[in-house]
């Protein structure tokens, strides 16, 4: 009877104990990445130019000028 106590004890610890220490990790890895060597992303490209935007994220204008510069670009 003893092991069964040690068995729920130890998934009791594992359950209450196990996201907090995933938590733990994820922060320490997020700081990481936010105080590489490199410092944070530029806001533009290597050649001044505007980063381009996550499609995800386009708006309806956006999206429009894209077809457009594309349909122009494809018929030069």
């Amino acid at each position: 009877m003893e092991g069964v106590y040690l068995a729920v004890g130890m998934v009791a610890i594992y359950v209450l104990f196990g996201p907090l220490v995933l938590l733990g990790l994820y922060i320490f890895f997020d700081r990481l990445a936010e105080s590489g060597p490199e410092g944070p992303a530029p806001a533009t490209g290597g050649n001044g130019q505007e980063r381009r935007k996550d499609a995800s994220l386009w708006t309806q204008g956006d999206a429009e000028r894209y077809v457009r510069d594309r349909a122009s670009g494809a018929s030069a």
